[in-house]
């Protein structure tokens, strides 16, 4: 087959497991597609974990007809049984000919045995097609299942000349509508979105996924005393999306309580000189089974994660407004550098238009 009419399968199988993103956590998302003579006579995406996985649902759908096809299925099938059977059961079942890989699944505990399950079943596997676009699919469970860390990203919004807010600290709105849809659409697809107390107590943020069919992230707020107010709109909504408050030994007991009370849950990370050691809420939030991060502000926060270099990857969206000002605050607050060796540089970049406003992304070099 043409590797044109190849890849237009598989590019139909991301976008299928594109729609997995955030809802699959721990589990990562992946789709997959059926083809025979030319058609496509089936295809699934994985929608939840616990649910049924990409390759069962292409397989439902393809009925009888599957005997003979190829699937292309952005990541390994499983071989294990979890809490679903074995996705290679099911397709060797099928009498499916030919599966095509995405990419490998990076689980230690499968070490490539979906592959070699198929291939002893006489089934022809290849693996690579549009790889890089199918590890980047599954790069927060990748991160997670590797390490029991999750996968931690730091956005902000500025102006041409690098301030986030005016000398009065006015924010709003400092990018675009398309601009900020954009980010509500990243909140759909992160488990955990993370904010310092004082964007709590300067903007008073919702912190929630405002676009069709989407869902809230957890919400984490880095709040060392938890003062966080009980009229804020995080504590007003703490019913309806999970909200923790991570603080350290210096909050006082009757505040913590207080908090307790409004259904929020309450961690103690403390660190050196009373303040949150963040390090140690990025791994509590992988012990909780959460797999990526997003985390929204502000400066300071941001500045001791770029410091400490405890991220992944990096959004950042700069609007065409000059805003100036001898104390408007920039994105990064920290001790700074030296030398310019010293950065931190950022590779992989991406430049995505949204109305007038540009939004750069990249991952952190390591």
């Amino acid at each position: 087959m043409h590797n044109m009419l190849k890849r237009r399968y598989m590019e139909l199988a991301l976008s299928l497991a594109r729609k997995g993103l955030g809802r699959t956590s721990p589990n990562p998302p992946v789709g997959a597609v059926i083809v025979k003579d030319n058609k496509i006579i089936g295809q699934g995406y994985h929608r939840k974990a616990g649910e049924p996985h990409a390759e069962v649902m292409a397989i439902a759908e393809a009925g009888i007809s599957a005997k003979g096809a190829t699937m292309y299925v952005t990541m390994e099938p499983c071989s294990h049984i979890g809490r679903t059977p074995p996705c290679t059961t099911a397709i060797i079942e099928a009498g499916i000919e030919n599966v095509i890989i995405g990419c490998l699944d990076p689980n230690p505990k499968e070490d490539g045995a979906g592959r070699k399950v198929l291939i002893d079943a006489g089934i022809k596997v290849e693996v690579g097609l549009m790889e890089e676009e199918c590890k980047e699919l599954i790069e927060a469970y990748s991160k997670f299942i590797t390490t029991g860390i999750p996968f931690v990203a730091i956005k902000w919004a500025m102006s041409l000349d690098g301030r986030i807010a005016t000398e009065t600290g006015r924010s709003r709105w400092i990018s675009g509508a398309q601009a900020r849809e954009f980010i509500h659409q990243l909140r759909n697809e992160y488990d955990v979105i993370a904010v310092g107390i004082g964007t709590i107590l300067k903007d008073d943020p919702l912190l929630t996924c405002r676009i069709d069919g989407g869902r809230n992230p957890v919400r984490a707020i880095f709040d060392t005393r938890a003062r966080t107010p009980l009229n804020s709109k995080i504590v007003k909504t703490s019913d309806e999306v999970k909200t923790v408050i991570f603080h350290s030994d210096r909050a006082r007991r009757e505040d913590i309580e207080r908090l307790r009370g409004k259904n929020i849950e309450t961690v103690d990370i403390s660190g050196v000189e009373g303040g949150i050691d963040i390090a140690k809420v990025i791994k509590e939030v992988g012990r909780m089974g959460l797999t990526s991060i997003l985390v929204e502000g502000g400066a300071r926060v941001i500045g001791y994660i770029v410091e400490n270099a405890l991220f992944d990857k990096v959004y950042i969206t700069i609007s065409p407004i000059l805003i100036g000002g001898r104390k408007a605050p920039a994105p990064v607050i920290n001790a700074g550098i030296k030398e310019l060796t010293e950065a931190l540089r950022i590779d992989k970049v991406r430049y995505l238009f949204k109305g007038d406003d540009i939004i750069i992304s990249g991952y952190r070099q390591v």
